[in-house]
């Protein structure tokens, strides 16, 4: 979704046990948790985070993450940039030269 910002900003609320699987974006990207747990997999790490912590995860780092707690996920997620990219077509994988200019 193209909007003119210089950064974008959405909730995310997942059940347990639920999330994306292997994505990236063109931009830097800051989770806050806000309540439940969750792990994510970043550049080939995986971590944990619950209410109160904070994680980033760099521009074109394929990652994902799942609600690894018992109750509801919510995260308040912001991205760097004036688009925010939630089409998943390219899980797991990069695009290809130029797909995003």
């Amino acid at each position: 979704v193209e909007h003119g910002a210089e950064v974008s900003m959405f909730w995310v609320n997942n059940k347990p046990g639920t999330g994306p699987g292997p994505h990236w974006h063109p931009y830097s990207e800051t989770w806050v948790v806000i309540r439940g747990a969750v792990r994510i997999t970043a550049g080939g790490e995986t971590r944990h985070a619950a209410a109160g912590d904070i994680v980033t995860v760099a521009a074109r780092t394929i990652h994902s993450f799942i609600n690894s707690g018992t109750d509801t996920l919510e995260v308040f997620w912001t991205g760097t940039g004036a688009i925010t990219v939630r089409d998943f077509d390219w899980l797991g994988r990069m695009p290809p030269p130029g797909a995003f200019d």
